[in-house]
């Protein structure tokens, strides 16, 4: 059974044995914008027994924590030592708990790796556009082709391969994504993020002209001027952000003023909330930096369909607590990768969840019941 805590959930297994504490933090995104869901959260377990890090030193998986080790139940068998016998049934349990956790651990170091050459994959790309400039153009965007994906893998790579001397590339492809922004062109809602990754990415050589190019894509429209932070504009800094706006001779410089003030004196932003805001950007996109804390997540963000869907089922057998993040991106990445039966199985897990039948008039319910009446391919 769960029971909340305030800032932990409590574990409490059937045979009584363990009880550890299992850390939830939330999601980045929420799953789906027109749909009223919680956000995805991360909810990774943490129940790893003294006998099993004892049983499996030379595992370092980082989520093996000391109060794990201090909570364990002890078994001893040496030289007139206590010894703690279990019945068959407990020992059944503690024998399927150590081959769940060999499974855990062996998908968790696989997607590790996983990810990792995936970005080292990414930052060749950049290697490349590094020798040779005039590839660059390849992730233009286009009224025919957005490019979307393909500039989001090579900030990846920027940002996790990061050299003050990459900031041409950054720019361009900054600049790509706000003119992609501009086009109106349909977009999916969570492709608007790589559009404020890349703002952070650029943000990090501390160019003060950035900020023209920051103002501009703000005021591109209603929803770029709610969306695009305005702490973008001073992200290089106070000082150099109006000493480079007192020497520009652009006629946007004023109207910067009216948005930021029109000195250091009369900034409408203050340095404690310019680094609270910086501190919350880098979590916000963390899921984009090495070590990546949630590689299936990670492959679903980066468009990587076969891996995802050659990692799905080892996934799926690795989860066998579902919390309700877990249930609701079983279900996202099911119908991402059109696995039919994975999909009626997952909305029939919400509606359980939610306490609601199926054959009802939920929003869930209706989708369930649009899927089952799919073909199935």
């Amino acid at each position: 059974m769960f029971e909340q805590a305030p800032n932990a959930v409590l574990y409490t297994h059937p045979s009584s044995l363990f009880c550890h504490p299992l850390t939830l933090t939330r999601y980045r995104r929420a799953l789906h914008a027109g749909a009223a869901r919680p956000q995805r959260h991360q909810d990774y377990p943490a129940l790893y027994p003294r006998f099993w890090i004892s049983t499996c030193a030379a595992s370092s998986a980082p989520w093996m924590t000391s109060w794990a080790a201090k909570s364990a139940i002890e078994i001893q068998d040496c030289c007139g030592y206590k010894v703690v016998m279990c019945n068959e049934k407990k020992m059944k349990i503690i024998l399927s708990l150590i081959i769940a956790c060999i499974s855990i651990t062996a998908y968790s170091q696989s997607n590790m790796e996983l990810t990792k050459s995936l970005i080292n994959k990414y930052i060749e790309e950049l290697n490349l556009i590094r020798g040779d400039k005039n590839l660059l153009k390849e992730y233009r965007f286009t009224n025919d082709k957005s490019n979307h994906f393909e500039r989001l893998r090579i900030n990846i790579a920027l940002f996790n391969d990061f050299k003050q001397t990459d900031f041409w590339i950054s720019k361009y492809l900054f600049e790509q994504e706000s003119i992609w922004r501009k086009s109106e062109i349909d977009y999916d809602n969570e492709d608007v993020d790589n559009l404020y990754f890349s703002a952070l990415l650029v943000s990090k050589y501390q160019k003060p002209e950035m900020v023209i190019k920051f103002f501009e894509t703000k005021m591109i429209d209603f929803d770029s001027s709610i969306g695009f932070d305005g702490e973008f504009l001073l992200s290089s800094g106070k000082e150099e952000t109006f000493k480079y706006l007192s020497e520009s001779g652009s006629e946007i410089v004023n109207k910067i003023y009216k948005h930021i003030g029109n000195s250091i004196e009369n900034c409408g932003y203050k340095d404690d909330d310019l680094k609270v805001w910086r501190d919350f950007k880098y979590q916000y996109f963390k899921d984009y930096i090495l070590p990546i804390e949630d590689p299936m997540w990670f492959l679903y963000s980066m468009n990587e369909k076969e891996l995802l869907k050659a990692n799905f089922q080892s996934w799926i057998d690795s989860n066998n607590e579902w919390s309700e993040s877990k249930i609701y991106r079983f279900r996202t990445f099911s119908e991402y990768l059109d696995d039919r039966e994975s999909h009626i199985k997952s909305l029939k897990m919400i509606l359980k969840h939610n306490n609601e039948p199926e054959n009802g008039e939920s929003y869930w319910a209706k989708k369930l019941r649009e899927v089952e009446s799919r073909n199935e391919k």
